[in-house]
């Protein structure tokens, strides 16, 4: 006997009228000749499995619809088959590809419109997504060409949608978003910044460079400068001891010790007197100058009675005061106390400051005024002459600098009496300041610190 089975599938209605999906199987039935005897037929009621089938036809459709108003571009790539079997309405837009030719281009895709350097990054991706738990979400950025031919920048976040029975991930669903604007503007960013880089380290350079030259130049400035006051202080005494000679015996020949002189040769040696004098002057401020450029001599501190320092310089300058016609006024408390600080270098500012009031001032007065407060002592030296412009206040104190010459400035100078001041008031801490107007006097006001910074 011989049966020959055929299965189809077809729709009939059972006795009340409900259509039903029945699976019919026929098998044919032979004798023992072999000829044709008769048929069994089997019908199978499928109704519930295609109403099945037709809900998830129904649903997959739902969601595609869904997914394809979204403005994301949306794909489930099988990572067996390795190609795409789901794309939404904007990879197709964005690709310029419809989905059935999405569909068709299978595992040959990513070889179209992938970069290579991008193919290994986004391999080793859908390894780690094979691996990934339910949980997982990768992201992962890549570049794709358009079919205009133009390369796009995509970030894709994608998450396990289908698994094995082993538990790995078959199927995953991405949600992909075009970052090329983004990419470009942080390529921008990053050229600027290299180029910024560059110029900062150019700069850099070139500072470094002039910096080197500087240091360079002031290195050769400290060494001639030394060399200068070196060759001052050695000479000194080579300097001094002739000009002590000449003042020493005109001197004496101007007293008669030597013999009667005529009132020409008195005339002649008075000239030769003062000049050395004039001259010595010079020499010394130079020479006091040098010492305190080169270091040299130290400031000796020890307490002063600065009050009593003070009238002694006061005293020193009033006969060329009276010899002028100048009065001068002082001004001092009886109870000062003593500061510490170097008397030497004391004296000789005070001695500058007043010896200039006088020098510059052609009639009128000249004051000295001393106060103490919890800083320290102060000592003002007023004089009604010739005044100093605005601009020339700050140059005085520069070496060598000297200003119009007016009337009350007939007895020159090099220049430099105001310049040591400041050096010798620097080394001990103290403080000289000016204030002064043309044709309304100066100002010169000496603070003296109760000890020095080193003290």
């Amino acid at each position: 006997m011989t049966k020959r089975r055929t299965t189809r599938r077809s729709g009939t209605s059972w006795k009340d009228g409900a259509l039903v999906w029945v699976n019919l199987s026929v098998a044919l039935v032979r004798d023992r000749d072999g000829a044709p005897d008769y048929f069994v037929s089997v019908l199978t009621d499928i109704t519930a499995r295609k109403r099945a089938e037709e809900a998830l036809l129904g649903s997959r459709a739902f969601i595609a619809s869904i997914l394809d108003t979204s403005p994301n571009l949306i794909y489930i790539y099988d990572l067996v088959e390795n190609r795409n079997v789901y794309s939404n309405r904007e990879v197709s837009q964005f690709l310029g590809y419809t989905p059935e030719q999405i569909l068709a281009f299978g595992s040959s895709l990513f070889e179209r419109i992938l970069h290579p350097e991008d193919a290994e990054r986004v391999s080793a991706h859908h390894a780690r997504m094979a691996e990934a738990s339910d949980s997982a979400t990768i992201d992962v950025g890549y570049r794709m060409k358009d079919s205009s031919g133009e390369w796009r920048w995509l970030q894709s976040r994608d998450v396990p949608f289908a698994r094995d029975e082993q538990g790995r991930v078959t199927q995953i669903l991405g949600f992909t978003e075009d970052i090329t604007e983004r990419k470009h503007a942080e390529d921008e960013i990053l050229r600027l910044n290299t180029g910024l880089e560059e110029r900062v380290q150019e700069r850099t350079e070139e500072l470094q460079a002039k910096n080197r030259q500087l240091n360079e130049m002031n290195t050769k400035l400290e060494d001639a400068t030394r060399a200068k006051s070196d060759f001052l202080a050695a000479m000194s005494h080579e300097l001094r001891t002739p000009l002590n000679s000449i003042i020493g015996f005109s001197g004496i020949m101007l007293q008669g010790l030597a013999g009667d002189l005529t009132p020409e040769q008195s005339k002649q040696l008075g000239m030769i007197n003062n000049s050395g004098r004039h001259l010595l002057g010079l020499i010394n401020e130079v020479l006091d100058l040098a010492k305190v450029e080169s270091g040299q001599n130290r400031p000796v501190i020890c307490e002063v009675d600065v009050g009593t320092m003070a009238r002694e310089m006061f005293r020193t300058v009033m006969p060329m005061a009276e010899g002028k016609g100048i009065e001068m006024r002082w001004a001092c408390p009886e109870d000062l106390r003593p500061v510490l600080t170097d008397m030497l270098r004391l004296d000789q500012i005070l001695l500058n400051l007043l010896g200039n009031a006088v020098k510059f001032t052609e009639h009128g007065h000249v004051g000295a005024t001393v106060s103490q407060d919890d800083s320290g002592v102060t000592i003002s030296v007023e004089d009604s002459g010739c005044g100093i412009a605005a601009e020339d206040l700050e140059r005085i104190f520069d070496d060598f600098y000297q200003v119009a010459r007016h009337s009350s400035a007939r007895s020159g100078g090099a220049g430099l009496g105001l310049a040591v001041s400041r050096r010798l008031a620097e080394s001990i801490g103290a403080r000289i300041e000016v204030a002064s107007e043309p044709g309304r006097g100066s100002v010169f006001t000496l603070s003296i610190p109760e000890r020095p910074p080193t003290a």
